[in-house]
């Protein structure tokens, strides 16, 4: 309905002499007309906007509309009216006023005829800018099937940066008659590339040019001279900027230009990316050849291969905490020096969480470094060929995984290309990864044992405990453990104050263990808090092949944190090595009070078979606060061997402990003694 109002609209302009109105109503019709296929109102309202161009001697109108008049594409046009249309055209461009156009009234065709001439007499040096750029517009030929068609692409999908970028413009002309067009440019989205892609009427062009092993289509001259049916090709190429590696290079835009503004006008045809048939032609004339053509307005431009061997040499797997030796190895086989050669070392994926705690340095490894980089950055300048390069890394892991270490040089080098006898700069890459096993080199344990070698898991204060390490190697590599050494925190000590390394220059082999134990005491006194940190744990170690101490690792690790109880009384034992039977065996027993206040004890000892007891079997005694009191038992064993002691019965009388009292006793007291047979001899053996 809509197109139907403005169709009739125009015609009723037309009638009435406005033709420009008509016209500027007619154009906005015939898009529609195209897309929606209704050729048999588009071949009209095209002949109709013609005579409307004609007669207001609007020349780019004249040419956009018989272009597409003059071509194959419009139903019910003659050949002699194609003919005359683009001889018409033809004329327009050449600054010429056209033919009049038939089926006119006398007073429109005396007015354009009038129109047209003095168009023609206008010179160009006296023409100001406005009219100047009327002398020069841009058809774009996407929105028409007209005489010419179109299609580009490049010669392959990806080209190395020391290659030149070849592409093919084909064109095909629908014209009754062979037509000239004087220019044929390619434009891209790097403009410095459309410089390099213009191709004038009449001059030389690329011959037998054979690409990737493949022969690319070539022309013997830049004759933009078209034949009607026949494919015309056009082969172009230029080297890419170095800045535009592992970019796109793109054809925004294909024109021809039919005409030239020095000596008349100029209509430029455009066709959008690599150019195509119209989607709305209505036909195609059937032609194998160019129906066999693709349009690739696209090309990846990739690195040139580098000539660099490029190679990481180290011995699996690395150990926890060591600086781990990684010798890369650069060897130049280029046949040219090459410049500004940079090798960059370090973590694949630097930010992700895998290479957290991980770190690389080129320096002297020290434990104390506080640098902790991902990766360094090597300038090597300019290198000869056959030059060999060897650069070590040392890579320190806090954790055990797998890690993956990358190697990058980054160099320039002039290359020779044959084809266009020019030298370009390509900037080359070589990479390399190689994973590396990062596994603990030995497995830790602690455990806290009394001094009969019984693990708790709470201590007591006053009373002395062991710590107890065991160290398993689990590295394939034999390990030297330089030292170790506790690091005890208050209130922890050592009795005796001395805490040396009791596995010192072991060496361990797969599998090996290496024990130590010491004697720690939490003293007893008012301010001991109720748990405490025991300390920490230190091994200076490297690998027994080490001839190096740069390479000394230090492993610390924290020892456990323990409840401490106060025990409010504490019992020393005193009592021979051992006993022999029908002899006295004395046993004292010591009591301590280590409170602030009198403790009333109750003392008393339960009878054995294993010997008979002398003496006071129950005791009462009250003990001054950090004073002590003593009770000596008489005992008779009876029979040799391992006998039990009498059990000692202990109790507090308004006092309570949050560990029961008789197994605090009886962790304080020995509960068995040695005897040996008796040293008199039988009576009968007496006498003889």
């Amino acid at each position: 309905m809509r197109q139907s109002l403005l169709v009739e609209m125009a015609n009723e302009y037309f009638s009435a002499g406005d033709f420009s109105k008509a016209l500027t109503l007619f154009q906005r019709v015939l898009w529609d007309y195209r897309k929606e296929h209704w050729w048999q109102f588009l071949t009209p309202t095209l002949t109709t906007a013609l005579k409307c161009a004609y007669l207001t001697a609007d020349w780019q109108q004249y040419v956009t509309v018989g272009l597409e008049l003059a071509g194959k594409q419009p139903i019910g046009i003659s050949d002699e009216e194609r003919t005359r249309i683009l001889m018409n055209m033809i004329r327009v461009i050449s600054g010429d006023p056209p033919e009049p156009e038939s089926n006119c009234e006398s007073r429109a065709m005396d007015e354009a005829v009038r129109l047209w001439q003095e168009a023609a007499r206008k010179e160009p040096d006296q023409m100001d800018m406005q009219q100047s750029g009327e002398k020069f517009f841009v058809i774009p030929m996407k929105e028409m099937a007209g005489l010419v068609q179109c299609k580009a692409h490049f010669s392959q999908l990806a080209v190395k940066a020391d290659s030149p970028v070849v592409l093919t413009v084909h064109l095909r002309s629908t014209a009754p008659f062979p037509i000239r067009f004087s220019k044929l440019s390619v434009f891209f989205n790097n403009e410095i590339y459309n410089q390099h892609c213009v191709i004038a009427d009449g001059q030389s062009a690329v011959q037998d040019l054979s690409v990737g092993g493949s022969e690319v289509p070539a022309v013997s001259s830049a004759d933009l001279y078209l034949v009607p049916g026949k494919v015309s090709n056009y082969t172009l190429m230029f080297l890419a900027l170095p800045e535009d590696v592992n970019k796109q290079v793109e054809i925004t835009s294909v024109s021809l230009d039919l005409g030239s503004v020095l000596s008349g006008r100029c209509a430029v045809l455009s066709w959008e990316g690599g150019g195509g048939d119209a989607g709305f032609e209505p036909f195609a004339e059937e032609n194998e050849e160019w129906e066999s053509l693709n349009i690739q307005p696209r090309t990846q431009i990739v690195p040139r291969d580098p000539l660099i061997d490029l190679e990481l040499q180290h011995q699996q797997p690395a150990l926890v905490g060591e600086f781990y030796a990684i010798q890369a190895v650069l060897r130049v086989k280029e046949a040219a020096p090459v410049r500004d050669t940079k090798l960059l070392l370090g973590l694949r994926e630097p930010s992700s969480e895998a290479t957290q705690g991980t770190f690389v340095c080129l320096d002297k490894p020290s434990p104390d470094s506080e640098r902790r980089l991902k990766y360094v950055s090597i300038d090597l300048g300019s290198l000869d060929p056959g030059t060999e390069i060897r650069r070590l890394l040392f890579l320190k892991a806090e954790h055990s995984g797998m890690k993956t270490v990358a190697a990058r040089v980054l160099y320039n080098v002039s290359v020779n290309v044959e084809l266009l006898n020019s030298t370009v700069t390509c900037a080359c890459m070589k990479e390399t990864f190689s994973p590396v096993q990062i596994i603990p080199p030995f497995d830790i344990s602690l455990k806290l044992a009394t001094l009969k070698f019984e693990t708790i898991e709470r201590i007591y204060a006053g009373e002395p405990f062991l710590i107890m390490s065991d160290i398993c190697c689990s590295s394939l590599s034999p390990i030297r453990i330089i030292s170790s050494r506790f690091e005890v925190s208050s209130p922890v000590e050592s009795p005796d104050g001395s805490l040396m390394s009791q596995i010192e220059e072991v060496v361990l082999q797969k599998n090996d263990v290496a024990s130590e134990c010491h004697c720690l005491l939490v003293p007893c006194n008012d301010s001991m808090p109720k748990a405490a940190a025991v300390g920490r744990y230190t091994i200076e170690w490297t690998r027994s092949d080490s001839t190096s101490d740069d390479f000394r690792v230090t492993t610390s690790l924290a020892l456990p944190t323990v409840v401490i109880d106060m025990i409010p009384f504490w019992i020393d034992t005193s009592l021979p090595a051992y006993g022999s039977v029908s002899s006295p065996l004395p046993v004292k027993y010591t009591f301590h009070n280590r409170t602030q206040r009198v403790l009333e004890m109750k003392v008393g000892l339960d009878p054995s078979d294993a010997c008979v007891l002398s003496g006071y079997k129950q005791a009462n005694f009250r003990v001054l606060p950090h004073s002590s009191h003593s009770l000596t038992f008489n005992l008779l064993p009876l029979s040799p061997g391992d006998i039990l002691l009498p059990r000692l019965r202990f109790g507090l009388a308004r006092y309570t402990t949050a560990v029961p009292i008789d197994a605090l006793v009886q962790r304080m007291v020995p509960s068995s003694i040695y005897v040996k047979p008796s040293n008199r001899l039988p009576s009968n053996l007496e006498a003889t």
